[in-house]
């Protein structure tokens, strides 16, 4: 099989495990949502960023540097497992360690409410557990072997669905109180890691690591080297995710929110809408995890031909699905989030989250070619200028009386589209070939075009043809007819990304 149908049957895999991980996803939001009312999701949405960044920096970037160490060095797998293994215990047990010894004080002087250290205590076996998870998701990655990693993340947000599913069933509801709801909630963090790392060894037991024993000192020192640029870039947007649970409802209630309300605003923002915007990047990381090594090997071999083919066409399909479901969110998302979550975001927000979601999609993307390229350093510095950007704005703009909300939105959007647009630079930089522009985001903006007009129409004349949730299916089935409709007139074919 060629490397080129590697990769996409690597990131079709991908995408249809994370497309079916993500519904998972929004529907454990819509009972999480319902289940801890809007100021528990406040709370449980302020902690969770904590949890990222000592899970992040427990990780320490090691699962992407083994996975692309592996695909330039098939015949060192054993060695490189245990290097990575090796690494990973140095990093995470000390992690775990001090997350459950600092708990009262972090909640003490963080949070300034000790009601929140239960629940870093409740989260704290996930930084072990994700640890060994994330290793042997680099093992299999490497490999280009993608069902087992796809299937462990299936199986960890079902889990999690069941057991809250069944908890509403029972009739538990925890109607935002800040205590037991927030704490059954961290809980089920770690377990749906235990239920994921279960299916990974598994996977791993039946698919054991080849090659000689080797050196495991050499194998720790090279996956280190290339390991700290990613987890450099993975902690820092995960502190400033903390950043943002803190420096948020803070700036809402100078502008003249309540502090429930300000809190209630930040879980509706982080727990409701953007899940929604985040949904469509299941097929952009699918294609920047499958890209690593791809590109890698294609670098490698100093193929530049392949090289400019593997990112023309992964931009082409970042755009076949972008561009579309862009509009769609913009348009229908608030209605989705009311119908799933009853937050009833206003319209302005959602559309400007919308329109930065577009420059995300494709940063994943552009992100994952040039970690491929070995430059892993860019994206981090991007990404963090970027953040320092948008946490600029929060802290300048948000305490508009009144505009608050909107202002906290925008500067996330443009966030977003900075990062993206500095990573395309260096991306167009470091090319050895030129990318056709016009043939890989050309077809799919021409035919998402029509999406401006059709969608609004049935709105507005056939807002009632239909009750709830079949008006926005009938819309989101206009929009797909459309859309194909449009790529159909323009003679596009779905083989021109393979």
């Amino acid at each position: 099989m060629s490397t080129r149908r590697s990769l996409w049957r690597s990131t079709v895999t991908l995408t249809a495990a994370a497309v079916l991980s993500r519904a998972f996803g929004l529907v454990y939001r819509m009972l999480l949502a319902r289940f801890l009312g809007a100021r528990g999701l406040g709370v449980f949405q302020m902690v969770f960023p904590l949890y990222v960044s000592v899970v992040t920096l427990a990780a320490a970037g090691i699962p992407v540097a083994l996975a692309q160490l592996i695909a330039e060095r098939p015949g060192q797998e054993r060695v490189l497992v245990a290097g990575g293994r090796r690494l990973l215990a140095w990093t995470s047990v000390p992690i775990f360690l001090a997350l459950v010894l600092t708990a009262v004080p972090i909640a003490a002087h963080l949070y300034h409410d000790a009601r929140f250290a239960p629940l870093m205590l409740a989260l704290s076996p996930s930084v072990l557990l994700v640890s060994a998870g994330a290793l042997l998701r680099g093992y299999f990655v490497g490999r280009q072997e993608m069902a087992v990693p796809a299937g462990a993340q299936v199986a960890e947000q079902a889990g999690r669905v069941a057991v809250l599913a069944a908890l509403l069933a029972l009739g538990d509801r925890g109607r935002g109180r800040f205590g037991p709801a927030p704490l059954i909630a961290a809980l089920l963090i770690p377990a749906g890691d235990a239920i994921s790392l279960a299916w990974l060894y598994r996977g791993f037991r039946r698919q054991p690591p080849q090659g000689p024993a080797g050196d495991v000192r050499e194998a720790v020192r090279r996956l280190w080297r290339l390991s700290l640029p990613i987890a450099a870039s993975r902690l820092s947007g995960a502190l400033i995710g903390l950043a943002e649970a803190i420096l948020i409802p803070a700036r809402l209630q100078a502008g003249g929110m309540s502090e429930a309300a300000a809190v209630a605003f930040f879980g509706q923002l982080t727990g409701t809408v953007l899940p929604l915007i985040f949904f469509p990047t299941a097929l952009a990381i699918s294609l920047s995890t499958a890209l690593v090594p791809a590109v890698a090997d294609a670098s490698g071999r100093h193929d530049p031909a392949r090289l400019g083919r593997e990112a023309e066409q992964a931009l082409a399909a970042t755009a076949f699905l972008s561009f579309p479901l862009t509009i769609v969110l913009a348009v229908l998302g608030p209605a989705f989030d009311t119908l799933l979550f009853a937050a009833h975001v206003s319209r302005p927000i959602f559309t400007a989250l919308a329109v930065g979601g577009l420059f995300l999609y494709f940063d994943i993307t552009i992100s994952g070619i040039l970690r491929g390229l070995g430059r892993t350093g860019i994206p981090m510095r991007n990404d963090l200028l970027a953040s320092l950007v948008e946490l600029g704005l929060i802290a300048v703009l948000g305490a508009r009386p009144g505009q608050g909300p909107l202002m906290v939105a925008g500067a996330v959007a443009l966030g977003f589209a900075l990062s993206a647009l500095l990573d395309l630079a260096a991306l167009l930089r470091l090319l050895p070939v030129r990318l056709h522009w016009r043939r890989a985001l050309g077809p799919p903006a021409a035919a998402s075009f029509p999406l401006l007009l059709a969608l609004p129409l049935w709105l507005r004349f056939f807002p009632r043809a239909l009750p709830g949730i079949w008006t926005l299916a009938a819309a989101v089935g206009l929009a797909a007819a459309v859309f194909l409709a449009g790529l159909r007139a323009s003679r596009f074919r779905l083989s021109k990304l393979t």
